[in-house]
């Protein structure tokens, strides 16, 4: 199971890329907050829905939904809806919320996050 601690730290960050690879069933997504960049790689992951994607993005917070709880029943329709034939269930789905643009969901077994320290010039 996920620690749920894992996204901590992510309010108000920026997301600067989306990646999905099917084959590999593997989302990644880049987040900038203030002078560190953010990867979170979701492995094992079957389904995903990315909605209203904006030139910006504002994470409101990522949280893993408790399974048989209101919000997964509602984010597993969700994405039962868009993938109809999808066989595997059951796994864990995170939502990221936002304060401004993209929304998403994504079921996957298990994820990392790297962290990295950039430098500005200013």
């Amino acid at each position: 199971m996920t620690n749920p601690n894992i996204f901590d730290e992510l309010h108000d960050a920026y997301i600067i890329a989306v990646e999905v690879d099917h084959l590999s069933k593997v989302v990644g997504l880049r987040l900038r907050l203030d002078t560190r960049i953010f990867t979170l790689i979701f492995d094992g992951a079957t389904r995903f829905l990315l909605t209203e994607m904006l030139m910006q993005n504002i994470v409101y917070s990522i949280s893993i939904l408790e399974p048989g709880s209101p919000d997964y029943i509602d984010a597993a329709a969700k994405l039962e809806n868009t993938y109809w034939k999808h066989e595997l269930k059951g796994k864990q789905i995170a939502f990221l919320s936002a304060s401004l643009g993209a929304e998403m969901y994504i079921e996957y077994d298990s994820v990392r996050k790297l962290v990295k320290n950039i430098q500005t010039t200013e």
